[in-house]
């Protein structure tokens, strides 16, 4: 997702491990939430996804327990904190989430779903958001099930117009398409407590991967 997003706008894009030890412990105070709200208010292009594999490392299908789908990415589009409401736990944070594939499969069935009665336990809610019920492949959850139910974060930074940005205008076709640099697919994983492992040296035989454009770039001066 980080390499499309960045093929797409020709920004940057980070990803976060929701699963690992740094993100637990911002995830649990509460930093990330405050991260999250920061990026979506500077116009960045955030969204999650489910990644789950199976003993062999490779993609499982289906979903959850809720409907989420395993390793299908899903846009969020907005976040809000509702203090007024469930008050005696410290209020509501509520997340809104669209899968790109609009209504079908992959939608949320747990509360704050269209039909879930958590809207009725949460009178006024539902006109604070400005939401409305309809079969479009949105809905709002909360921010302790999303953390539940995701596990990647793909957050893409796009610069303000203040920034100095310089551009090389090409595209991949004909005979530049070389496509993406041919990785070794039996590269060992790192196992969490353990140190990662040197990747096996191979050679390079996709001759078409050198075709692909290239740019030289020379820094003259500290910056």
């Amino acid at each position: 997702m980080s390499e499309a997003m960045v093929d797409l706008t020709g920004m940057v894009a980070d990803s976060y491990d929701l699963k690992s030890p740094e993100m637990r412990h911002s995830l649990e105070t509460g930093q990330f939430w405050k991260d999250l709200k920061k990026y979506m208010a500077q116009g960045y292009l955030v969204s999650c996804a489910n990644i789950v594999e199976d003993e062999d490392g490779c993609p499982e299908r289906g979903n959850g327990p809720k409907g989420i789908l395993y390793n299908h990415t899903y846009s969020i589009l907005r976040m809000a904190d509702a203090p007024e409401f469930s008050p005696n736990t410290g209020g509501l944070q509520l997340i809104r989430i669209r899968n790109p594939w609009g209504t079908g499969q992959g939608e949320w069935g747990g509360p704050f779903s269209d039909d879930d009665e958590a809207w009725d336990d949460n009178k006024g809610l539902k006109e604070k958001l400005e939401y409305e019920f309809k079969n479009d492949g949105n809905w709002w959850m909360k921010f302790d099930d999303w953390k539940g139910n995701y596990n990647k974060v793909f957050v893409t930074k796009v610069f303000p117009n203040s920034w100095n940005l310089y551009g090389c205008a090409g595209e991949w076709k004909g005979n530049t398409a070389g496509g993406e640099y041919p990785f070794p697919k039996d590269a060992p994983k790192a196992v969490e407590g353990e140190e990662a492992k040197e990747a096996p040296t191979q050679l390079d035989t996709n001759d078409r991967w050198f075709n692909n454009p290239q740019y030289r770039i020379s820094v003259t001066k500290k910056t």
